[in-house]
Order: C-alpha cells, then sequence, then structure tokens
C-alpha cells in the first residue's frame, strides 16, 4: 500500500487575520512510485477554531494508503498597547458628553475593536464618564471644582470580535488651573 508522509508538522498553530498555505504530503508506492498530494478541508484563517486536512491516496492497483490529517489550529491574539492618544482633558461646568480624550489599542490579527468602561480594580469613577465603542471617552456629569473629586480613576477594555481582550486602569489626576478649568493629565497602568 502507498504510504503518505506530510511535510511539516502534524499540528499547526496559525494567527487569525493571515492567509494560511498548507505545506502538503507526499505519498510513495512501489507500484505508481512518488508524488506530491493537495490536502482536502479547508481553514478559515479569520475565524479562530480547529480544522483539519486530509491527505488520501490510492495506487493504480487500487491500494489505499492509511489517510494521514493535518490539525491546524487558528488561533486569535488578543490586543494590547491600550494607550491614551490625546491628553485627557475635563474643563469645569462644561456639559455632560463633553469630550475628554481618545483611548486606542492595537491588533495583530487586525480585528476591529470596540472600547468599554468595565468593573474590576481602578473602576471607582467609572459612572462619572462614558466610553464611546471606538475609543472617545466623554464626561457622564458636570464637573465643578467646588463639588467634584480631585481625582478619578476609570476602568477601560479594548476587545476584539473574538472576545480577545486587554485592560488598563486610568487613574487621572487633576488640578484646577488660573482660569478656573479643571486640567486632567493621566498616567495609565496596564
Amino acid at each position: 500500500a502507498p504510504v503518505i508522509t506530510l511535510l511539516g508538522d502534524a499540528n499547526v498553530s496559525h494567527e487569525a487575520g493571515f492567509a494560511y498555505h498548507d505545506a502538503n504530503a507526499t505519498w510513495t508506492d512501489i507500484v505508481d512510485g512518488s508524488g506530491g498530494i493537495v490536502g482536502v478541508g479547508e481553514v478559515n484563517e479569520s475565524l479562530p477554531g480547529i480544522y483539519f486536512i486530509d491527505f488520501d491516496y490510492t495506487d493504480s492497483s487500487g491500494n489505499a494508503a492509511n489517510t494521514v490529517t493535518r490539525k491546524v489550529t487558528v488561533f486569535n491574539t488578543d490586543p494590547h498597547d491600550l494607550r491614551i492618544v490625546e491628553s485627557l482633558e475635563v474643563r469645569e461646568n462644561e456639559p455632560i458628553e463633553s469630550l475628554v480624550g481618545r483611548l486606542i489599542a492595537s491588533d495583530a490579527n487586525g480585528n476591529e475593536l470596540s472600547y468599554h468602561l468595565v468593573a474590576g480594580e481602578g473602576n471607582a469613577s467609572n459612572d462619572l464618564f462614558t466610553l464611546d465603542p471606538n475609543g472617545t471617552l466623554r464626561t457622564a456629569t458636570v464637573f465643578d471644582y467646588e463639588t467634584n473629586a480631585s481625582s478619578y480613576a476609570i476602568r477601560v477594555q479594548a476587545r476584539d470580535e473574538y472576545n480577545g481582550s486587554v485592560e488598563g486602569k486610568d487613574r487621572k489626576s487633576t488640578r484646577l488651573n488660573s482660569s478656573h478649568q479643571i486640567i486632567s493629565y493621566a498616567v495609565f497602568c496596564l
């Protein structure tokens, strides 16, 4: 009977979002000689999961080789590098939904990211802000120097379509400048 030999590993890990090219296999047989085989099966390189590619060969005398299978695990890399794009600034007595700043993260797979305020350590002031899915941070209250705290903590999560995520805590310190505006600057802790 023919013998099938995989080219490359039997178990392959492949990062989602990048084209997958299988190494294929070869067959050898005392009747027909040798040759190459292209496997049967599909790998959806944009969808994390486990995929199988089967390699079969039957020689001219009807002798079938044992099927050889390659397992391809498509994995998602979590987003990373959550950071502030613009300095975060809150002005005193501005209306609700005033722009505070913008956050972004990177995703090795090229997935679209959405941004969320989440529960956890460092979320004490989440209720004072809103975060648009595109990473735009806005006020959810009117800030007043005489009545508001001078320090705020929020917890932010950037999440991709496969629920891979990165989180960060943002502790914003504020101070009143000479023109009675509350100015915020941030140190981002990941």
